[in-house]
């Protein structure tokens, strides 16, 4: 390879110039290329707190937990999706995971993130008031939304919950429609679905209950089951109160 010198006018002094390799000259460009390329902004498009109260037959206790239901856009794609932070502005409390991490669904061109705030459990209950939601992009550019829970959001005591009793279900006032979910050692979850008197208590019968479903909630299919049944009421959007492990 031949090298020609110039000189600096007026400063006698040289530089050398050599032709870039071809390599290297694309290796400039794509950078230049990569540089010029402006990335967007996440944006959290819908979000709700939801608290899941359970009540546990095992240790009789009532315990709340708290959990962000966001549906997060990116341009760059759902994979340039970060972090995702949950704050309370008042209670000084914070959760924030990976966004690998947090459970997520894809459905009709929405990506909705689950978020667990664990932590928030025991007889205190799950903050109510404003919630901050911080989503960064692996470029660290965020989007901020606030969310409340509702201050009215009842606290649960222990005849808010479906139940088992020794012959049947009891379903607590209110209660319309009640979601048992059988969980398999070794399976899918199943659902059913009972409607109620949502006036006042309602106690169902097993016998009355659905061939089907008997095999799944009798003690005798309970104790000989390595699974277990959930008992779960949809109180409002912002609301879930539920019993289990039946085992």
């Amino acid at each position: 390879m031949r090298f020609r010198h110039e000189m600096a006018p007026g400063n006698g002094r040289f530089f050398m110039v050599r032709p870039a390799a071809p390599a290297a000259l694309a290796g400039i460009l794509l950078a230049a290329f990569l540089f010029g390329c402006s990335s967007a902004d996440p944006e959290i498009m819908q979000a709700d707190l939801r608290i899941v109260a359970t009540w546990n037959p095992a240790t009789d206790t009532i315990t709340e937990e708290l959990f962000l239901l966001a549906d997060i856009f990116d341009p760059d794609g759902i994979e340039d999706v970060g972090e995702i932070r949950l704050a309370h502005d008042g209670e000084k409390l914070q959760w924030r995971a990976p966004a690998d991490t947090v459970p997520r669904r894809s459905r009709n061109g929405q990506d909705w993130f689950s978020l667990s705030a664990a932590g928030v459990i025991g007889a205190g209950g799950v903050p109510r008031g404003t919630y901050r939601i911080d989503v960064d992009d692996l470029a660290l550019r965020g989007a901020v939304r606030r969310v409340s829970l509702p201050l009215n959001v009842s606290y649960t005591r222990r005849g808010d919950v479906p139940v088992f009793d020794a012959t049947g279900i009891v379903m607590p006032s209110g209660a319309d429609t009640l979601i048992i979910a059988h969980v398999p050692d070794d399976a899918a979850v199943q659902f059913y679905q009972i409607s109620g008197d949502a006036s006042g208590t309602m106690r169902v019968p097993l016998n009355e209950l659905p061939e089907s479903l008997r095999g799944v909630v009798t003690p005798e299919a309970r104790s000989a089951d390595n699974g277990s049944v959930w008992l779960i009421h949809e109180v409002s959007p912002n609301l879930i109160r539920r019993s289990g492990p039946w085992r």
